[in-house]
């Protein structure tokens, strides 16, 4: 059976035990009951799952014979991945310090600094069961990938979702603390950076440069190496300058159109948006900003990469714009979106095994 429908039969169950009610307790409930599902499917997996799982479960076996000194002190791995963050060998090296098992670890680093910080915030944005069952269900069907092959990002997303959530609240000094963490852990984090600028932007400047941003995407395309290269140049990594350099064939088409159709969708819901100025700026940049890198994959697949930062939030904002923009029809919307994602997503992009279905030889995989 596919590990999506597994999935999906849990967090549908899940949902029908809590949804009698839409209150701040079964909501909460929900929340990490579908947090759980999902760790759950990232933390199994066998060393096979994933682009780069074997090489994570390597340097965390490795990480352990390690000492403290040779951590702070920049130690390179010896597998020849010599551009691992400080950061992410520090929170490495800090668990394996009392967990020795790789699948462990997984589900403990990405609960606490993933899922934790998604669930807080979906708790504060979806304010019924429905927006939450779609957002989870978005949240599997286009994201899921990330916490099975990119270890790295997915802890700095985690730190990203706690900055948005400070600039909400408007502690930007805690935001900026959570955005150096992320750093190090994943140079590319930085460009969230951009995200302080948003509540300094008139509204009504956002209405006109949101569409603008649209007219501009074939212009993107055209300059879409050259923005790589610069970005690259911004965040400090010679990866993503290369990046540039390099044209790659094959960029996810339609992710680019499906990103782009959501997008619009927004920039026209955001006008029957009722939140409060604040919340709403930080909403148009998401928007703009998602727009305006989703193109860079058509040159680089490896692109998508860095739309995460900001496409990873329509999880939560699409669902409570459908919710505002359509409020008599609403139910039906968020059903029926719901069950399409299902059935678009219901098979397996990735060939699953849990660990336990296969020899798992760490030092094997990343030797």
């Amino acid at each position: 059976m596919s590990i999506n429908i597994i999935v999906y039969i849990l967090l549908l169950l899940g949902f029908v035990l809590l949804s009698n009610k839409s209150t701040d307790k079964n909501r909460l409930f929900f929340i990490l009951f579908c947090s759980l599902i999902l760790v759950l499917k990232s933390a199994l997996r066998s060393v096979s799952v994933g682009t780069d799982t074997s090489h994570y479960a390597g340097y965390f076996y490795e990480s352990m014979s390690r000492s403290w000194q040779e951590i702070f002190y920049g130690l390179r791995y010896e597998s020849g991945i010599n551009d691992i963050e400080s950061g992410y060998r520090f929170i490495e090296k800090f668990f394996s310090s009392f967990v020795s098992n790789f699948n462990l670890y997984t589900f403990l680093v990405q609960s606490i600094l993933y899922y934790f910080p998604l669930g807080v915030m979906m708790y504060k944005e979806n304010k019924s069961m429905r927006e939450l069952l779609l957002s989870y269900v978005f949240l599997n069907a286009l994201f899921s990938g990330l916490p099975m092959a990119n270890a790295r990002q997915v802890y700095a997303l985690g730190f990203c979702v706690w900055t948005y959530m400070f600039i909400v609240d408007k502690k930007f000094f805690k935001a900026l603390l959570c955005i150096g963490i992320g750093y190090t852990i994943h140079h590319t984090s930085l460009l969230f950076l951009l995200m302080f600028a948003a509540p300094f932007i008139p509204v009504k400047f956002y209405k006109k440069i949101i569409w603008l941003t649209f007219c501009f995407v074939p212009i993107i395309l055209f300059k879409v190496n050259t923005i790589i290269v610069f970005m690259g140049s911004f965040i400090g990594s010679d990866k993503y300058v290369r990046y540039g350099e390099n044209v790659v064939a094959g960029g996810a088409l339609t992710y680019i159109v499906l990103s782009i159709g959501l997008s619009i969708f927004a920039a026209i819901a955001l006008n029957k948006c009722q939140e409060n100025d604040h919340k709403l700026k930080l909403y148009y940049a998401i928007v703009i900003l998602s727009t305006f890198f989703t193109p860079l994959i058509y040159s680089n697949g490896s692109m998508m990469r860095i739309t995460m930062y900001f496409q990873l939030f329509f999880v939560m904002l699409i669902p409570k714009l459908i919710v505002g923009y359509f409020p008599y029809y609403k139910k039906n919307i968020l059903t029926l979106l719901t069950i399409i994602l299902i059935l678009l997503s219901v098979s397996d992009s990735i060939s699953y095994k849990f660990f336990w279905e296969e020899n798992q030889d760490p030092y094997l995989h990343w030797s």
